[in-house]
């Protein structure tokens, strides 16, 4: 995954204010670790979504389906039962 944060930046902006050089750089490189383990992307959430729909659709088939099949039989059962 891309992120777009420059540790460069903000170690620089860091020192800038003081703090020094080597803890500057590492909390610069922690804070990208972070972002990049826990930032959600639109990526993710398209594919999440795209997931998401095929659940629906399977389930909303399944439904379907397995209603059809109980009517064709409750059907079946009353023309049986006429004749």
């Amino acid at each position: 995954m891309s992120v777009l944060f420059d540790t460069l930046q903000y170690a620089n902006r860091m020192k800038a204010v003081g703090m020094p050089t080597q803890q500057a750089e590492m909390q610069a490189e922690l804070l990208k670790d972070v972002i990049e383990d826990q930032l959600v992307t639109r990526a993710h959430l398209d594919l999440r979504l795209f997931e998401l729909k095929n659940d629906l659709i399977k389930w909303v088939l399944s439904t379907v389906l397995g209603t059809a099949i109980a009517q064709t039989a409750i059907i079946i059962s009353c023309i049986r039962l006429i004749h």
